[in-house]
């Protein structure tokens, strides 16, 4: 857990932090405060609605006789009911309320949850436009292919605005299928049509090679991790995907121009923007899998210049090796390559893009909502296929990844952050209404049982089993966040 929380601190500014801690804080609020609005409505009484966990550093007691705290940890918040968990003589108390009152009460966090993700996704997609996925290279283009950076708007009359509508839209396919679809080119929408070049097979959201296979997707190389612990930004890092391959230094030029194309050049710690002809990128040697590059550098000598092209985050880096001691024996298996070059780990894999593109006022809108109903269809599928054993416990994380991720996505703009704060609304939504014990979801199922029965299930009874649920899911949530870090 050390390591993670000191690779967290190294990755991101404290900036970067702070704004996920806050996102996660304000949806947990929204959540809480859900639960509170429509207690209120029924007159329930709450004796206190905290923000944050753990030592309280702010109090207020209301003329109604409810507490407002503010505590000091970030990562959590409560309304507490009178009579939740036992029985009280109150009218007000919590399970002396009508079933129906109370179930609203407990569903009301999550639809709180679910109404901020969709205003977030408007506001977003309103601002910025909507982040649609593209193809960020494709393989052999042709007419009846996509193109190096389209977006795909919609496949087989299937609107795209997740991954998981890629499998959706293909899963009747095969191989050599004409499919419709409709792309954003060089910034004009176009309809085209595709001949998938492979049969568009998955077998969980996160096995998707066959699905960009078929849409002829081009194969990278992606560097997975390093030899060294902090290598240079000239040299090869972990993240980078390998394009390309040449002999010679490309004429660069300072500003953009018709047949350009970007090109970061590295100086120090420095990404330097520069042009390079694009036609002259595109004829060199390109490099599909780590036995391609291999190969490629195998054909090198001893003094010899090697010029990589490298995808880096958003940008494309041309990476300038001297080849010193690179001797026969060096070159002699892939591994020696690997290692001279600080290659630990690499590994073919498929990558896509995304770009924001604008809607009109309604539409704009009509996608928000949307956007947000396909959020929860991909995290209820999510969920199923991690209980029917199709997707692994690494597709989870606890409370430290939920940061890491959410910084990261705070790093690369306000844009990005609304993004992910909406996706964070929206898994809450869905995770607080699981039949698990200690979640709203369960604690509706045995008011229902209540309902159902004419009396409730023992108290005690159902405290104990709440309360073994919370412990278990805080001690699995640190477990997911340990097996990662290891």
């Amino acid at each position: 857990m050390t390591n993670l929380l000191n690779e967290l601190l190294a990755s991101f500014n404290v900036t970067s932090i702070l704004l996920a801690l806050l996102v996660l804080l304000f949806m947990i609020t929204v959540h809480e405060f859900g639960h509170y609005v429509v207690a209120k409505i029924f007159n329930f009484k709450v004796n206190e609605f905290a923000i944050g966990m753990g030592p309280a550093i702010y109090k207020k007691l209301r003329k109604n006789g409810e507490i407002f705290s503010i505590r000091i940890l970030p990562l959590g918040g409560f309304c507490a009911f009178e009579g939740e968990d036992d029985d009280v003589a109150d009218p007000r108390a919590f399970n002396n309320k009508k079933p129906w009152q109370r179930i609203l009460v407990l569903i009301a966090g999550a639809s709180m949850n679910f109404i901020a993700a969709i205003l977030i996704f408007i506001i977003s997609i309103g601002a910025y436009g909507q982040m649609c996925i593209g193809a960020f290279e494709v393989a052999n283009p042709n007419s009846y292919t996509l193109q190096s950076n389209d977006v795909i708007l919609s496949l087989n009359n299937t609107d795209i605005y997740t991954q998981y509508d890629l499998i959706n839209a293909l899963k009747n396919n095969k191989k050599n299928d004409i499919v419709k679809a409709t792309v954003v080119r060089n910034g004009q929408r176009q309809n085209i049509e595709i001949k998938l070049a492979a049969d568009p097979t998955s077998t969980s959201m996160q096995d998707l090679n066959q699905i960009y296979e078929s849409l002829s997707i081009a194969a990278l190389s992606g560097v997975l991790g390093t030899t060294e612990e902090n290598p240079s930004p000239e040299k090869l890092l972990k993240g980078d995907y390998i394009l390309r391959i040449s002999d010679k230094m490309p004429v660069t030029q300072d500003f953009a121009g018709e047949g350009l194309t970007d090109c970061c050049l590295v100086n120090g710690d420095t990404l330097i923007q520069k042009y390079i002809d694009e036609a002259t990128y595109l004829n060199e040697v390109r490099a599909f899998t780590p036995e391609d590059f291999c190969s490629l550098v195998s054909n090198f000598n001893e003094g010899d210049n090697l010029y990589i092209y490298v995808s880096r985050g958003s940008d494309r880096v041309l990476l300038i090796y001297t080849l010193t001691d690179f001797t026969q024996e060096v070159k002699q298996t892939n591994e020696g390559i690997f290692n001279y070059f600080g290659i630990q780990m690499v590994k073919a894999g498929y990558r896509m893009t995304t770009d924001s593109v604008k809607f009109g006022f309604f539409e704009t809108i009509g996608r928000g909502v949307v956007y947000a109903f396909k959020n929860v269809q991909s995290t209820l599928a999510a969920f199923g296929q991690l209980f029917t054993g199709k997707l692994g416990l690494d597709a989870l994380g606890g409370p430290i990844t939920t940061i890491t991720t959410t910084a990261t996505y705070a790093s690369y703009g306000l844009n990005y952050l609304l993004e992910i704060a909406g996706f964070i609304g929206i898994s809450l939504a869905v995770f607080n209404l699981l039949p698990i014990p200690a979640l709203d979801g369960a604690r509706a199922v045995f008011v229902v049982i209540e309902w159902i029965r004419k009396k409730p299930i023992n108290r005690n009874v159902e405290g104990v089993i709440h309360a073994v649920g919370l412990v278990v899911l805080f001690v699995f949530a640190i477990m997911i966040d340990l097996v990662k870090c290891i």
